[in-house]
């Protein structure tokens, strides 16, 4: 196996940590973190990392350290993945949304057709997919959720994504209502507060008409039916403790019940705690990898892009 592969796999592993981090932290008011990212099917990522020993090399490594020097070619790919992608549609809207399918940051498939590729903003228990036809008029969002297989199994790293529902916004309304979505969603708000504030009922399947407070529709809210496996469960922090807690695995590199409270920044730390790191980093080593837990206004990263909006509310 070459040293690019190892390194590849080890990038996929650090991703795709930074994608459950990234899924518990705030989003910030008035500032929106944009990453793109490769949407590919679960299936074929499961095959592509156990044909190149996903298992022996994964490790979380810095994503500054040697990424450039991947350069491996997917063409040869491209076939698996059409045949494995699951889809599902919305025939009225003309809508094609994806299922049963995982996140590839674009630094680490940086080869692969961007068809595959798509902006993407992770937190408040939630990813937020922007449909990438550039047919459509209207802007679409895919609310999404992170999910496990049978309680986690043995890697946390092993999750797949669904969308869960769908945002039509209308095209003269769409840069505006992006603008209220996330800030509506912001600072542990959640998605919740964004139908509460657009008179939404999310137990409803099908669509609804999205008003405005001043009784103007701006676009369409479209709940789907979840006919995945039954078997699948939505990550959420109690459940996940009490897996890490009652787990056997002896795999040090696993991530240990200390190191998921680290990634999730749990909600579990005294106030009193909080007031004093308030403006403050920490640094949490758990068998060797690294941890930042954030307490910062802003984070820099050069992996995000970062769009600030006035607040208009």
């Amino acid at each position: 196996m070459t040293e690019e592969k190892k390194l590849e796999m080890s990038l996929l592993y650090t991703q795709s940590i930074e994608i459950i981090k990234l899924y518990h932290q705030e989003i910030k008011k008035n500032i929106l973190n944009i990453l793109k990212y490769y949407i590919v099917p679960k299936k074929w990522l499961d095959n592509y990392k156990s044909k190149n020993n996903y298992d022996s090399n994964k490790e979380e490594i810095p994503f500054s350290i040697n990424q450039n020097k991947i350069n491996i070619d997917l063409n040869e790919e491209i076939n698996s993945i059409e045949s494995l992608k699951e889809t599902g549609s919305i025939e009225k809207y003309k809508i094609c949304y994806p299922k049963n399918f995982t996140l590839v940051k674009k630094e680490i498939f940086n080869n692969l057709n961007e068809i595959y590729l798509y902006e993407v903003i992770i937190g408040e228990k939630n990813i937020f997919i922007f449909d990438n036809n550039k047919e459509s008029k209207d802007k679409n969002i895919f609310i999404c959720s992170l999910n496990y297989e049978n309680n986690y199994r043995e890697d946390i790293t092993n999750f797949f994504i669904n969308v869960d529902s769908i945002i039509i916004i209308d095209e003269n309304r769409k840069d505006k209502e992006v603008e209220k979505l996330f800030n509506f969603i912001s600072e542990k708000k959640g998605i919740k507060n964004y139908y509460k504030e657009r008179n939404i009922s999310v137990s409803n399947t099908g669509e609804q008409i999205i008003y405005n407070k001043e009784e103007e529709k701006i676009g369409i809210f479209y709940k789907l039916l979840n006919l995945g496996n039954l078997n699948e469960t939505k990550i959420q922090d109690n459940n996940l403790m009490d897996y890490l807690h009652n787990s056997t695995s002896s795999n040090k590199r696993g991530i240990t019940k200390i190191g998921i409270k680290a990634i999730l920044n749990s909600k579990n730390i005294k106030e009193n705690e909080e007031n004093k790191t308030k403006d403050k980093s920490k640094c949490i080593t758990i068998y060797g990898d690294i941890y930042y837990y954030l307490k910062k206004n802003e984070i820099k990263n050069d992996n995000f892009s970062v769009s600030e909006y006035k607040n208009n509310e």
